[in-house]
């Protein structure tokens, strides 16, 4: 009888043992369990943060190419203008030139009517001179 109360005593023992053992095993499990349970609480927040931050991204990228858009209209733009300026200086010399051009012609409408003032004069002279 001493036999088996010592196998008992040492199944008793051993069943302890596994006892702890499993009593440890299923507090590990839970700190586990708690553990999955903050990182999924952590991957649903990182994943709503990348959704703003993705939805934010894309609203950029439009109002980038919206920029660049403008920014080419406005370039477009100052090509059209810089054209119309080159055209208006061309206009501009060729005024000049004309100007320069017409104060010749009517300096020198002025001076043949001047010559020709002159000449009408001598002729009355030479008539009056004639007529005496």
């Amino acid at each position: 009888m001493k036999e088996s109360l010592s196998c008992l005593q040492d199944e008793l023992h051993v069943e302890k043992g596994s006892r702890d053992k499993l009593e440890d095993t299923v507090t590990e499990l839970e700190r586990s369990k708690a553990i999955v349970g903050e990182l999924m609480q952590d991957k649903k927040g990182l994943v709503m943060l990348l959704e703003a931050e993705t939805e934010k991204s894309v609203k950029q990228s439009s109002e980038l190419n919206n920029l660049n858009e403008v920014v080419n209209c406005l370039k477009n733009g100052l090509n059209v203008e810089k054209g119309f300026r080159d055209e208006l200086k061309v206009t501009v010399s060729e005024l000049r030139s004309n100007k320069t051009t017409i104060s010749e012609l009517i300096q020198e409408k002025q001076d043949l009517k001047l010559s020709l003032d002159e000449k009408i004069e001598d002729s009355v002279k030479l008539e009056s001179l004639k007529g005496n």
